[in-house]
């Protein structure tokens, strides 16, 4: 069983897209190497949440 079975397709959408926007904000302005991984690693991990429920969405 999926996640987004259990909470709804829209809402890990939503959640994903929220998510990569702040962290992409937050890489906007690292302050350094390490902080700029943290958030591009993050905002990787939130992008690719979209794109299989996306397509099972569809």
């Amino acid at each position: 069983m999926e996640i987004s079975d259990r909470f709804g397709k829209v809402k890990i959408i939503n959640i994903a897209a929220m998510g990569t926007s702040i962290f992409s904000i937050l890489g906007a302005f690292a302050f350094n190497l390490p902080s700029l991984i943290f958030f591009r690693a993050m905002n990787g991990a939130f992008g690719a949440g979209i794109f299989p429920v996306t397509m099972a969405l569809v």
